[in-house]
Order: C-alpha cells, then structure tokens, then sequence
C-alpha cells in the first residue's frame, strides 16, 4: 500500500484540467511513476484515456487501454478520480498523503498530455453522437435535437480547455521571448566589455648583458 505519493506541479495541472472539463461526468485518468521501496511514489506524468462508460456516479475505462498503457510505459500506474457531489456513504476512502512538487516548465510531455486530453474528449463527443445517429427510430425533431447537443458539448470543450490553452501557450511563448531577449542584452553587454578592456602590458627585457658599473677611488 502506498504511504505517499509526490506529484509535480505541471502534472497536478494536466489532472485538474481533465477534473474540470465538465461538471456533471465523472472523470479518470492515470499518473504515470515508479514506486520506492519505502512505497512512495514518483509520478512523472499523466495519461488520458478514452472512456468507456461515463456517466456522473461511474466511469470506466477499457481493460484493453490499461494493457496497453502498461506495455508502453511499463512502469506503475496509479488510477485518479474526479470527486463528484453524490453520495460516497457506500465507499471506502484510503487516504494517502500527496504532495506537489514545483515545476519551472510545462515540458513537452505536459503540452502533449493537454493536446490528448482535448482530442480524447473531442472524439468521445462524437463517438456519442455517432451512437445515437445509429438509431433507425428517430424523427426530424430528435435529429435536431441531437445535433444541437452535439454542438453544444463541442463549443464547451473548445470553452473550457481550448482556449485556456491557448492562452497559456500564448502566456509561455511571450516569457520564452522575454527571457531570449534578457539573455541577448547579457551577451551584448559582456561582448562590449571585452572589446572596451585593455590587456595589461607586459614588460619585455632585453637579452643583452647589463652593463657593469665602474667605481673609483676617491
């Protein structure tokens, strides 16, 4: 049983991005890390699946992704829920004590986890809508309806995550200019300071024997 769990800061984000890209489903996602052999774990990045089953008391998620995200990484997962509002008395809780570590960067690997997570909530919207196109029984006024749903769910994800990404890429790429222009005007100002100083002058010493001195009596 894991005793702690540290998670980096940039990960904790991708996490609570997932848990409040909607508020009425259940949410779940795995956090990628080793374990030590005091049973700490060392999470070093998140991963988004696709769900199987979403709904707001339960989510699943297929056995085959499990597998698979296991080969790939072959290192511990451990799963993470979104808390919901409903009633948990039939639950039992395991508390582990979890702490956030700080992040300087976002990182690629964080990038790619937000891109996944809204290409996976793109298409479970339109596996949805797909699904419910199926049906044979259904009249105009459904149609609608569906498509008007399906629209709705999409401009939400676009509203909630897109956007903000957006904005933090946007954030960040204006940070990286900053910080590429302190570090231009270091170097100009160290290169200008080299051409301004002057090298000490060494002395140079003849090789020709030194006169000898001539005393005389008084």
């Amino acid at each position: 049983m894991l005793s702690a769990v540290y998670l980096p800061s940039n990960v904790y984000m991708v996490c609570l991005t997932h848990a409040l890209s909607n508020e009425k489903e259940e949410v779940m996602g795995l956090l990628v890390g080793e374990v030590s052999e005091d049973n700490v774990a060392q999470i070093s990045a998140a991963l988004m699946l696709v769900r199987s089953d979403k709904r707001s008391d339960r989510v699943e998620i297929s056995p085959e992704q499990l597998t698979s995200a296991s080969i790939e990484n072959g290192r511990i997962q451990v799963t993470c829920f979104q808390s919901t509002d409903y009633d948990t008395s039939s639950y039992s809780a395991v508390k582990i004590k979890l702490h956030i570590k700080p992040a300087n960067e976002l990182g690629i690997v964080t990038i790619n986890s937000l891109s996944n997570l809204l290409r996976i909530l793109t298409e479970e919207e339109k596996t949805a809508y797909r699904d419910k196109a199926a049906t044979d029984s259904q009249d105009i006024l459904t149609v609608l309806h569906n498509g008007a749903v399906h629209m709705i769910s999409t401009c939400h994800i676009m509203d909630v995550l897109c956007q903000p990404l957006m904005r933090g890429m946007q954030l960040k790429l204006q940070q990286n200019q900053r910080a590429i222009e302190s570090l231009r005007a270091k170097k100009e100002k160290l290169q200008l300071k080299a051409r301004s100083t002057v090298p000490p002058v060494i002395p140079s010493f003849s090789s020709q024997p030194s006169s000898s001195l001539k005393f005389s009596n008084i």
